[in-house]
């Protein structure tokens, strides 16, 4: 009975563990949807509302999900005016964003580049380079949508396998 109950909590713990690589793969997606759509707001508040980056780094907190603790911090910081380059606070507040770490390694330097190309230049030269990073992101998200249809499935059967096979060596 013990021994069922062990085979039982070991294929199921392997089959979480598929479902939780699976699951990292589909936060990737929403996060890189998210920032398709914050690029896309981005651009028409520069474009059209002519804010400051403060008041819109504001919306861009009621706009996030995932981003939100990296925005909040990013108002907070500047707030402070205490001197420091907004590409400097923008790279050393990325980690607070939810997920990030499932992003690959340009997935994330488009984030940063974006960071330091933002903010600093005339208006014309942020739309143009909010186009070219807008751009980047899509092509990334389509590509991560590509991987999730077929690492989906083999996150599932891995673990299901994984599992039973751990349990049949224990058995």
């Amino acid at each position: 009975m013990i021994k069922l109950l062990g085979v039982f909590l070991v294929t199921g713990g392997c089959s979480m563990c598929g479902w939780y690589f699976s699951g990292m793969f589909l936060g990737r997606i929403h996060l890189l949807e998210e920032w398709q759509q914050l690029i896309q707001y981005l651009y028409g508040e520069i474009e059209y509302s002519a804010s400051d980056m403060e008041e819109i780094l504001q919306l861009m907190v009621l706009r996030s999900t995932y981003s939100k603790a990296f925005w909040e911090n990013m108002v907070q910081e500047i707030k402070q005016h205490r001197g420091i380059l907004f590409s400097d606070i923008w790279k050393e507040n990325l980690p607070d964003i939810e997920l990030w770490e499932s992003l690959k390694r340009n997935e994330r330097e488009i984030i940063i580049e974006l960071g330091r190309n933002v903010g600093n230049l005339d208006r014309e030269t942020q739309l143009h380079t909010l186009d070219i990073f807008q751009k980047r992101i899509s092509d990334s998200l389509l590509k991560a949508r590509d991987e999730y249809r077929t690492q989906e499935k083999l996150c599932h059967v891995i673990g299901i396998t994984a599992g039973i096979f751990i349990s049949i060596l224990l058995v």
